[in-house]
């Protein structure tokens, strides 16, 4: 050993040449290994120099734990804490709970494209929110910012929900309480449960209809409903028990037009007027609520 010096535990004598003794060194210091305690680098990758964990020819980055027989995950540590965390079955999770961001108002993921998606307590959309199947919220509520929320497949919220642009349901729904600021656009059956509040706003129906001629037949799935004149028995949709039906009828030059079976007493409403009604399906038939 040279001048008697044994080093330290993990060197090795690496020789400096001929006339020349050799000289302890670590092993990192001698190919840029990566201690597995760590290493003390001069400075970071930027892109162009600097140090870095990686590779430099065609063949990828492998992060990986092969031990099948008691499977491990994969941890980031920050600061010395727990961070991020890839389990042994492929579920990526925050080091503790309702701790960490993904992203931020300033440093955003372009698009997330999830199967499903849950939500525990409030979704804010600064811009548009699209669902395209259902969205079920259980106890927050959905705020929708700057932009409108459109639903449109199957959608149940048991909280509130707040919009302060427009919403449109395109399929059905079913709300305990809706506020809308601005426009509500109704597209096939949206149960709503509780109360409809409108601040100044309007609640527009797009499955509307004009019907004509004797004995007309209003289709099936259309909310707001107009006969121009008409005459003889109106064939009503089929209905769902809560469903709201509005019709107005003008120009009644046609004749007489009877709405069959919808009063209370089920023996139907006729009339040569003009009039505006409100039909609700209960119990298994359209029930005549509001006339004039």
């Amino acid at each position: 050993m040279p001048a008697g010096n044994a080093g330290t535990s993990g060197q090795v004598l690496v020789s400096q040449g001929a006339g020349t003794p050799p000289v302890w060194q670590s092993v990192s210091s001698l190919v840029n290994a990566w201690s597995l305690n760590g290493n003390s680098i001069t400075s970071a990758w930027d892109g162009l120099n600097g140090n870095f964990l990686g590779t430099t020819n065609t063949e990828p980055l492998v992060i990986a734990t092969t031990n099948t027989t008691t499977p491990q995950p994969i941890q980031f540590w920050t600061n010395n804490i727990e961070r991020m965390r890839v389990t042994a079955a492929g579920h990526v999770l925050p080091g503790a709970d309702n701790m960490y961001d993904l992203g931020s108002p300033t440093e955003r993921w372009a698009n997330l494209y999830a199967y499903n998606g849950q939500v525990s307590n409030d979704l804010t959309v600064s811009n548009t929110l699209n669902v395209g199947n259902g969205i079920v919220v259980a106890g927050g509520g959905i705020i929708v910012g700057g932009g409108g929320a459109t639903i449109l497949g199957i959608s149940s919220i048991t909280g509130d929900l707040t919009v302060t642009g427009d919403l449109t349901v395109a399929g059905s729904g079913q709300v305990t309480d809706l506020t809308v600021s601005n426009t509500l656009n109704v597209g096939n059956g949206a149960i709503i449960v509780g109360d409809l509040y409108t601040s100044g706003g309007t609640v527009a129906f797009s499955e509307t209809a004009t019907i004509t001629g004797v004995d007309p037949t209003i289709p099936n799935g259309v909310v707001v409903v107009e006969i121009d004149g008409g005459s003889g028995t109106v064939t009503l949709p089929s209905g769902t028990q809560g469903q709201v039906l509005f019709i107005r009828r003008y120009n009644s030059s046609g004749g007489n037009l009877t709405l069959p079976g919808v009063e209370p007493s089920g023996s139907g409403f006729s009339t040569t007027a003009n009039f505006h009604a409100i039909l609700m399906y209960i119990g298994g038939a359209w029930r005549l609520m509001s006339v004039r």
